[in-house]
Order: structure tokens, then C-alpha cells, then sequence
């Protein structure tokens, strides 16, 4: 989707409050635009999701937003020698806002098979030597 879509997701727009948010400090401009921030991605993962069974592995995607100075300066500096006999210069600083996107997956899958219990318990009591013991114990 677009940065705009996501945003959505979280409930905010470019134009929000960065101050307002929750975690947020001192020190922020007044829009999210001005500040810059960093969006984090959830993507979780389950198949045990108590929606409906039959579908399979569900994903939930959350966005959570927290503002951060997110600058980039770039400054152009040009000398013309050929202008003057001391030349002339001209300077141009940049400063750019943007946006960090990280991206977490997670979630948990999970399923319960007989036979692999079956075969736990019987590798267990082999690993114990319980066989050993009651072969003794008996004879």
C-alpha cells in the first residue's frame, strides 16, 4: 500500500500531532511531516486464531507510528573563479524529512500429533532405561 494507506492503518495522517502520540517527547515540530518517523510493520502469524478454523494461518498486520527526527541535510557549495578576481560562491543547504520503515515478523503455528507423543514417551522411558530396571525389579 501507500505511506498514506498505512498511516491509515495506524490512524494518523501526515498532518497529525506528533506530540499527541503516545510515547512521544519533547522537542517534536507539529506535524509528523515536519518531524519525520519511523513506522514499524507487524506481520503475525497464527494458526490458532478463534476467527474460523477452516481458514488456515491468519495474518495480522498492525502499524505502530513513533516520531523521531528523521533529517537529512545536504549542503551543494560552488566556487566560480572565472566570475571575479577573488570569485564568487554560492551555497545551498537541504534538509529533508523522512520516514524509517522497519518490518517485524512473528506470530506462533502450532499443531498436535499422537504419534509424534507416542514416540516421545517411548525414546523417554528408552533414554531412563526404565525397561532395564523393570526386567531387574522382576527378575
Amino acid at each position: 500500500g501507500t505511506l498514506k494507506e498505512w498511516l491509515a492503518c495506524a490512524g494518523i495522517s501526515m498532518d497529525s500531532d506528533p506530540r499527541k502520540l503516545k510515547g512521544s517527547g519533547e522537542g517534536l515540530a507539529p506535524h509528523l511531516r515536519t518531524t519525520g518517523f519511523t513506522a514499524e510493520i507487524r506481520l503475525e502469524y497464527f494458526n490458532k486464531h478463534g476467527i474460523d478454523e477452516s481458514v488456515g494461518v491468519v495474518c495480522f498486520v498492525t502499524v505502530h507510528i513513533t516520531p523521531v527526527w528523521t533529517i537529512r541535510e545536504a549542503t551543494d557549495f560552488t566556487q566560480f573563479a572565472a566570475l571575479s578576481e577573488g570569485g564568487q560562491q554560492s551555497m545551498r543547504l537541504r534538509t529533508a524529512s523522512g520516514v524509517l520503515v522497519k518490518l517485524k515478523v512473528g506470530g506462533e503455528i502450532s499443531s498436535f500429533s499422537i504419534e509424534r507423543l507416542i514416540s516421545f514417551l517411548v525414546q523417554a522411558l528408552v533414554l531412563l532405561q526404565i525397561p532395564f530396571y523393570v526386567t531387574q525389579f522382576i527378575a
